[in-house]
């Protein structure tokens, strides 16, 4: 049985075990089994603290990661794992084969992680990759802060996922936090978002949280703020704040969008909210210093009483009839 001699406590040449990371990565077969004769650590770590196991899983060399496990490899517990860089790469040969080294929860779990973790989606793809993970019986359970792998997919905008999660059964009424919506909405992911409301979460959760993770971002979402009120996002919710976030940073666009979709121009304060004070946008506009929003709310205005104006200078009025003489519309009594 190979011998697991070079350990932590007694180190390998580190020349020998860079030979032996780079061998793995570019799945040469015989220079790894080479390298493992003359000493190099099956657990050891390379220069940048990645082991073998990692190096050919990432690369997708299936039969060096064979040859590694039967000579003693293990993953290691973790943020990062070795089944976790072959499953964001969508390895499915090489995730099968660390699964039947160790099919654990925690196995199943680091590489759906890792899914979610990544935007990318290369090799078998990642949504081939996460059913494989759920036929092997990984659990959907929400981790001990409260996100749910759903949540941790619509951020990363992994619609394969998301969409394998919900063909699985998965109830989004379990997130009362609507945190997967309000993640996907906030990252800009807009099809993530779509799914998520077609799939029942409440557009309008908590006075407008979804609209407003996408206003207060760092980096603005002002497609995905448009999209939102596209689909019927109430504009004008109690305290305004998203829209109130939008005119204080002076997003135009934004703004523009929340005007096109309706929201209320009167005094904040009359919904009782005391952040409003009884400000208008056009105030908050004002007192923030944004003169460019002030004229998108200006022009808005005025655009309105234009509109409103031809019906009562066009003669569209009804009159009275005269006294004395008979009008064609019955009279009601009132």
């Amino acid at each position: 049985m190979y011998s697991l001699a070079n350990t932590a406590s007694n180190p390998p040449n580190e020349a020998l075990q860079e030979r032996f990371s780079d061998a793995a990565s570019e799945g040469n077969l015989e220079s790894v089994t080479a390298l493992l004769d003359q000493g190099a650590s099956i657990q050891g770590r390379d220069a940048d603290s990645y082991t073998a196991l990692d190096c050919a899983s990432d690369g997708g060399h299936v039969d060096v990661v064979r040859l590694l496990l039967s000579r003693g490899a293990s993953d290691k517990a973790g943020q990062y794992t070795s089944i976790g860089y072959a499953a964001e790469e969508g390895r499915l040969d090489v995730v099968s084969a660390l699964l039947a080294a160790d099919g654990s929860q925690e196995s199943l779990q680091a590489a759906a992680v890792a899914i979610c973790a990544t935007t990318r989606s290369k090799g078998a793809g990642a949504g081939p990759v996460f059913l494989h993970l759920l036929s092997c019986g990984m659990k959907l359970d929400v981790d001990a802060a409260g996100h749910s792998m759903l949540a941790k997919a619509a951020l990363s905008g992994q619609v394969e996922v998301m969409r394998a999660i919900l063909d699985a059964g998965y109830d989004v009424g379990v997130e009362e936090n609507g945190c997967a919506l309000i993640w996907a909405a906030g990252n800009g992911q807009i099809e993530a978002s779509r799914m998520l409301i077609d799939a029942g979460m409440d557009i309008d959760l908590g006075h407008a949280a979804v609209l407003y993770s996408a206003v207060e971002r760092f980096f603005p979402q002002e497609e995905m703020v448009a999209a939102l009120l596209s689909w019927g996002a109430d504009p004008s919710p109690r305290g305004y704040r998203a829209v109130r976030c939008a005119v204080e940073a002076g997003q135009v666009g934004m703004v523009t969008a929340f005007l096109r979709a309706g929201v209320e121009m009167g005094p904040i304060g009359a919904l009782g909210d005391e952040e409003g004070g009884g400000k208008t946008l056009r105030d908050i506009a004002i007192g923030a210093g944004r003169p460019e929003v002030v004229a998108v709310i200006d022009a808005h205005l005025s655009a309105i009483a234009l509109a409103a104006a031809p019906l009562q200078s066009s003669g569209a009025i009804t009159q009275r009839p005269e006294a004395g003489t008979a009008s064609s519309e019955p009279r009601h009594r009132l």
